[in-house]
């Protein structure tokens, strides 16, 4: 497969790209592909289904995504086929403000993928206070995650001057191309 620009310009513009009928065996397969948007400020949908038919409404569906960065995002998505046989694959893009969205590089395969989070620290906030940090001031950081699945909590630990370092625990989650606080 190569890239695929899904729109037609307009609101109203929402496409559907098909693959070629795959043969596809029973149990746990995945898809891997990347995503990109024409632009950083907008953002789009892409609906991806699979099914033994080319009618979408009868496909079952696989992964929803919001694509809004002009750099290349790796999907994976894990998925159990409950019978061998032949499939096509949707890749169905709603556009919300008529860009272009692109797809690239899809494979499907057998077997389960490994998804991890990975966390990218872009800025450190700091406790407003003098320089006397101590294990009850609070640190902070706006994270992006560029892994391919979400967290459920991550750790945080700051050493200044020798002291001991302070640790700090956040229970959120932060799904993949998100960035928190």
């Amino acid at each position: 497969y190569g890239v695929a620009s899904c729109s037609s310009g307009f609101k109203e513009g929402n496409d559907i790209l098909y693959s070629v009928p795959l043969y596809v065996n029973a149990g746990d397969n995945h898809m891997i592909l990347y995503t990109s948007c024409v632009n950083d400020i907008k953002t789009e949908l892409l609906d991806i289904a699979y099914g033994m038919t080319m009618n979408y409404e009868e496909m079952t569906p696989l992964a929803q995504y919001e694509v809004s960065t002009t750099e290349w995002v790796k999907r994976i998505i894990n998925f159990n086929v409950p019978q061998s046989g032949v499939y096509y694959f949707a890749f169905k893009a709603h556009t919300v403000d008529g860009y272009n969205q692109f797809i690239d590089d899809i494979t499907i395969a057998e077997g389960y993928h490994e998804v991890t989070p990975q966390l990218r620290i872009d800025k450190i906030i700091l406790p407003y206070s003098n320089c006397d940090l101590s294990e009850n001031s609070k640190i902070g950081a706006m994270i992006t995650n560029i892994g391919t699945c979400a967290t459920d909590e991550f750790t945080l630990r700051y050493t200044v001057d020798y002291e001991p370092s302070v640790t700090q625990t956040f229970a959120d989650v932060l799904e993949p191309t998100k960035t928190g606080i």
